[in-house]
């Protein structure tokens, strides 16, 4: 049987995506574990304890629409696609299928599976795994 095995990461968006790595570098003492480019700009994590990370992705508001800064949570898994399943036969919403990507990162390469599904309230929750982070 599928299972949830931990919390993976919190993502959050940053105005100043410097600034937000120092506050959780250097404030906090935390460690900066990974970086990569996205569309919108740089990424990366940041780790909590071991295998539980805050990841920050670089953000530019386009609006004042008050946008909320927590992107959405991510529970790691050992199956993503049973998983998935699980919460689409218990009647909740699958906004991304099952996909696996490979990310080029500052620790190398890395393979991920995952997708998104809404909870009870609406909120967005990444499921995950991966074997590098």
């Amino acid at each position: 049987m599928s299972r949830i095995t931990g919390v993976h990461h919190i993502a959050v968006r940053a105005l100043d995506f410097d600034r937000s790595v120092r506050f959780y570098t250097q404030t906090l003492g935390l460690t900066l574990k990974n970086t990569w480019l996205q569309p919108t700009g740089r990424a990366g994590l940041v780790e909590i304890a071991h295998g539980s990370y805050v990841e920050i992705f670089e953000w530019k508001p386009t609006s004042m629409s008050g946008e909320p800064v927590i992107l959405h949570f991510c529970l790691r898994t050992d199956d993503v696609d049973r998983m998935t399943e699980r919460a689409r036969a218990d009647g909740f919403a699958v906004t991304t299928q099952p996909v696996s990507l490979d990310l080029d990162s500052s620790i190398g390469p890395m393979k991920l599976r995952l997708s998104y599904v809404l909870g009870p309230d609406g909120e967005e929750i990444e499921l995950m795994s991966s074997d590098i982070i």
